[in-house]
């Protein structure tokens, strides 16, 4: 039987562990999204393919799933992640505004600033344009490799991911 001063003892010790559970990479954890592209004469009607990778941070965890999309993740043991993504058979696809809220997260080595983080980014689209009658005509597929500069990468604050 446990005395009043041992049970005390692990009631404070099991809610220590709990917070610091919580608070687990809480500090190295950023919530990465894609700055809004500039218009063009395209019109991206789904995203079929996505292809991301990180050097110094490791993939922590993909937010959104689409429908009828399959992902893979992984991490390496050297701090690196990948994140890659396809449309399965038949209709199916996103819009590229899913890019624009914060679609993965991303933890950083220990003792790595985030200035030191490498981030490659490509997707790929069914691209479609208009002809003067107004109507739709398919394009074709195509890659974007996204620049440093076109990807947000911001502390992720408020939310338990």
């Amino acid at each position: 039987m446990l005395t009043k001063k041992a049970a005390k003892t692990l009631i404070i010790l099991t809610i220590v562990l709990f917070a610091f559970s919580f608070a687990e990479g809480g500090d190295d954890l950023f919530c990465v999204s894609l700055k809004e592209l500039p218009k063009s004469n395209k019109i991206f009607h789904r995203v079929v393919g996505l292809d991301f990778h990180s050097s110094n941070a490791e993939i922590y965890s993909v937010l959104h799933n689409p429908p009828g999309f399959i992902f893979e993740v992984d991490k390496y043991i050297n701090g690196r992640g990948s994140y890659r993504g396809f449309k399965w058979n038949g209709p199916g696809g996103f819009y590229l505004e899913f890019f624009y809220d914060d679609f993965v997260v991303i933890k950083t080595r220990p003792g790595v600033n985030l200035d030191k983080v490498k981030v490659k980014f490509s997707f790929t689209v069914e691209l479609y344009s208009s002809d003067d009658k107004g109507d739709e005509i398919y394009d074709g597929e195509k890659t974007f490799h996204i620049k440093s500069k076109d990807i947000n990468i911001r502390k992720c604050e408020g939310m338990a991911y």
